[in-house]
């Protein structure tokens, strides 16, 4: 589980990103919102996790870069009503 933004970076500086591990790891919705704040160069890397809160999934589906975008689209917890409206991105 991810306790902190610094957590994260950590991971993301030791990580074979390529392998995506952190793409399973958790963490509360209050850590992923200040990674999304403090990172947002990594927030392909957040869309990327299967185990983001539903609040997450939404900021996400709204944001203006598209590889952040498809990644939402492409997760099985993305609500059908998220889901239509990226439907036509």
């Amino acid at each position: 589980m991810i306790h902190s933004v610094e957590e994260f970076l950590e991971i993301m500086e030791r990580e074979d990103v390529i392998g995506y591990r952190f793409a399973l790891d958790e963490a509360s919705e209050e850590v992923w919102l200040e990674i999304i704040e403090r990172c947002p160069e990594h927030l392909r890397n957040v869309a990327m996790n299967k185990n983001l809160p539903l609040t997450v999934i939404e900021l996400l589906s709204t944001n203006q870069n598209e590889e952040v975008r498809y990644w939402i689209a492409n997760k099985r917890a993305t609500p059908s009503y998220i889901l239509d409206k990226l439907a036509s991105d």
